[in-house]
Formats: C-alpha cells, sequence, structure tokens
C-alpha cells in the first residue's frame, strides 16, 4: 500500500495521509522509511512529523474514516506545521489554522 499524498501549495509543504490502514500496515510504512516505531498502542490514530533530508514530513493515520479522528490528528498536524513556522495560535485571527485543517480535512476524507 502506499499513502495518499497532498501538496499544499500555499504552504508548500507535504503531506501524508494513512486513512484507514491497519495499525500493522502503518507501523510496518514508518519502520521501513523511517527506521523507527510510530508507537501507535492502542490508539485509533497518530500525527507524525518525520524528516527526511531537508524537509519535514506530516503523517496522518487513522484507523477508520471517521471524521472526529481524522480532525483530531489533523489539528495535531496543522498546529505542529504553523508553529514551527513560526505561527502563534491568535484567537482573534485563527484564519491561518482553519484554512489548513480545512484542505487537510478535504484531502484526507476524498
Amino acid at each position: 500500500m502506499k499513502p495518499k499524498w497532498y501538496y499544499c501549495p500555499t504552504w508548500r509543504q507535504n503531506f501524508y495521509f494513512f486513512i484507514g490502514w491497519k495499525p500493522a500496515d502503518f507501523e510496518k510504512y514508518v519502520l521501513k522509511t523511517y527506521g523507527h516505531s510510530a508507537n501507535i498502542g492502542a490508539a485509533k490514530g497518530r500525527a507524525l512529523v518525520m524528516d527526511r533530508g531537508d524537509e519535514s514530513r506530516y503523517l496522518i493515520w487513522t484507523i477508520s474514516k471517521d471524521a472526529s479522528i481524522v480532525a483530531h490528528e489533523c489539528l495535531h498536524v496543522t498546529n505542529w506545521m504553523l508553529s514551527e513556522r513560526g505561527y502563534k495560535f491568535d484567537p482573534m485571527n485563527d484564519e491561518p489554522h482553519a484554512y489548513l485543517l480545512g484542505a487537510l480535512m478535504r484531502e484526507a476524507l476524498k
């Protein structure tokens, strides 16, 4: 299996979705590709930031297409990526977070 890839042109960032993958398949993929465990345990979803040369890769895994689980993991990734780029959450202007979360959800659930 191959993950679903999404390139966000606004942020010039790659995201990889593993929606509906079995935990063992995701764990195997992460171990083979990045050389360490995804530490899934009994989780129903997991978000990871992986360094791959000169870029960070954001991986989003959920055991199902349950929108609440997907949104939970996408929000982690949204916060991490924007934080890495110097954006601080501002409740009076949360548009960067809202737009990125919306894009990730749209792509994850296609």
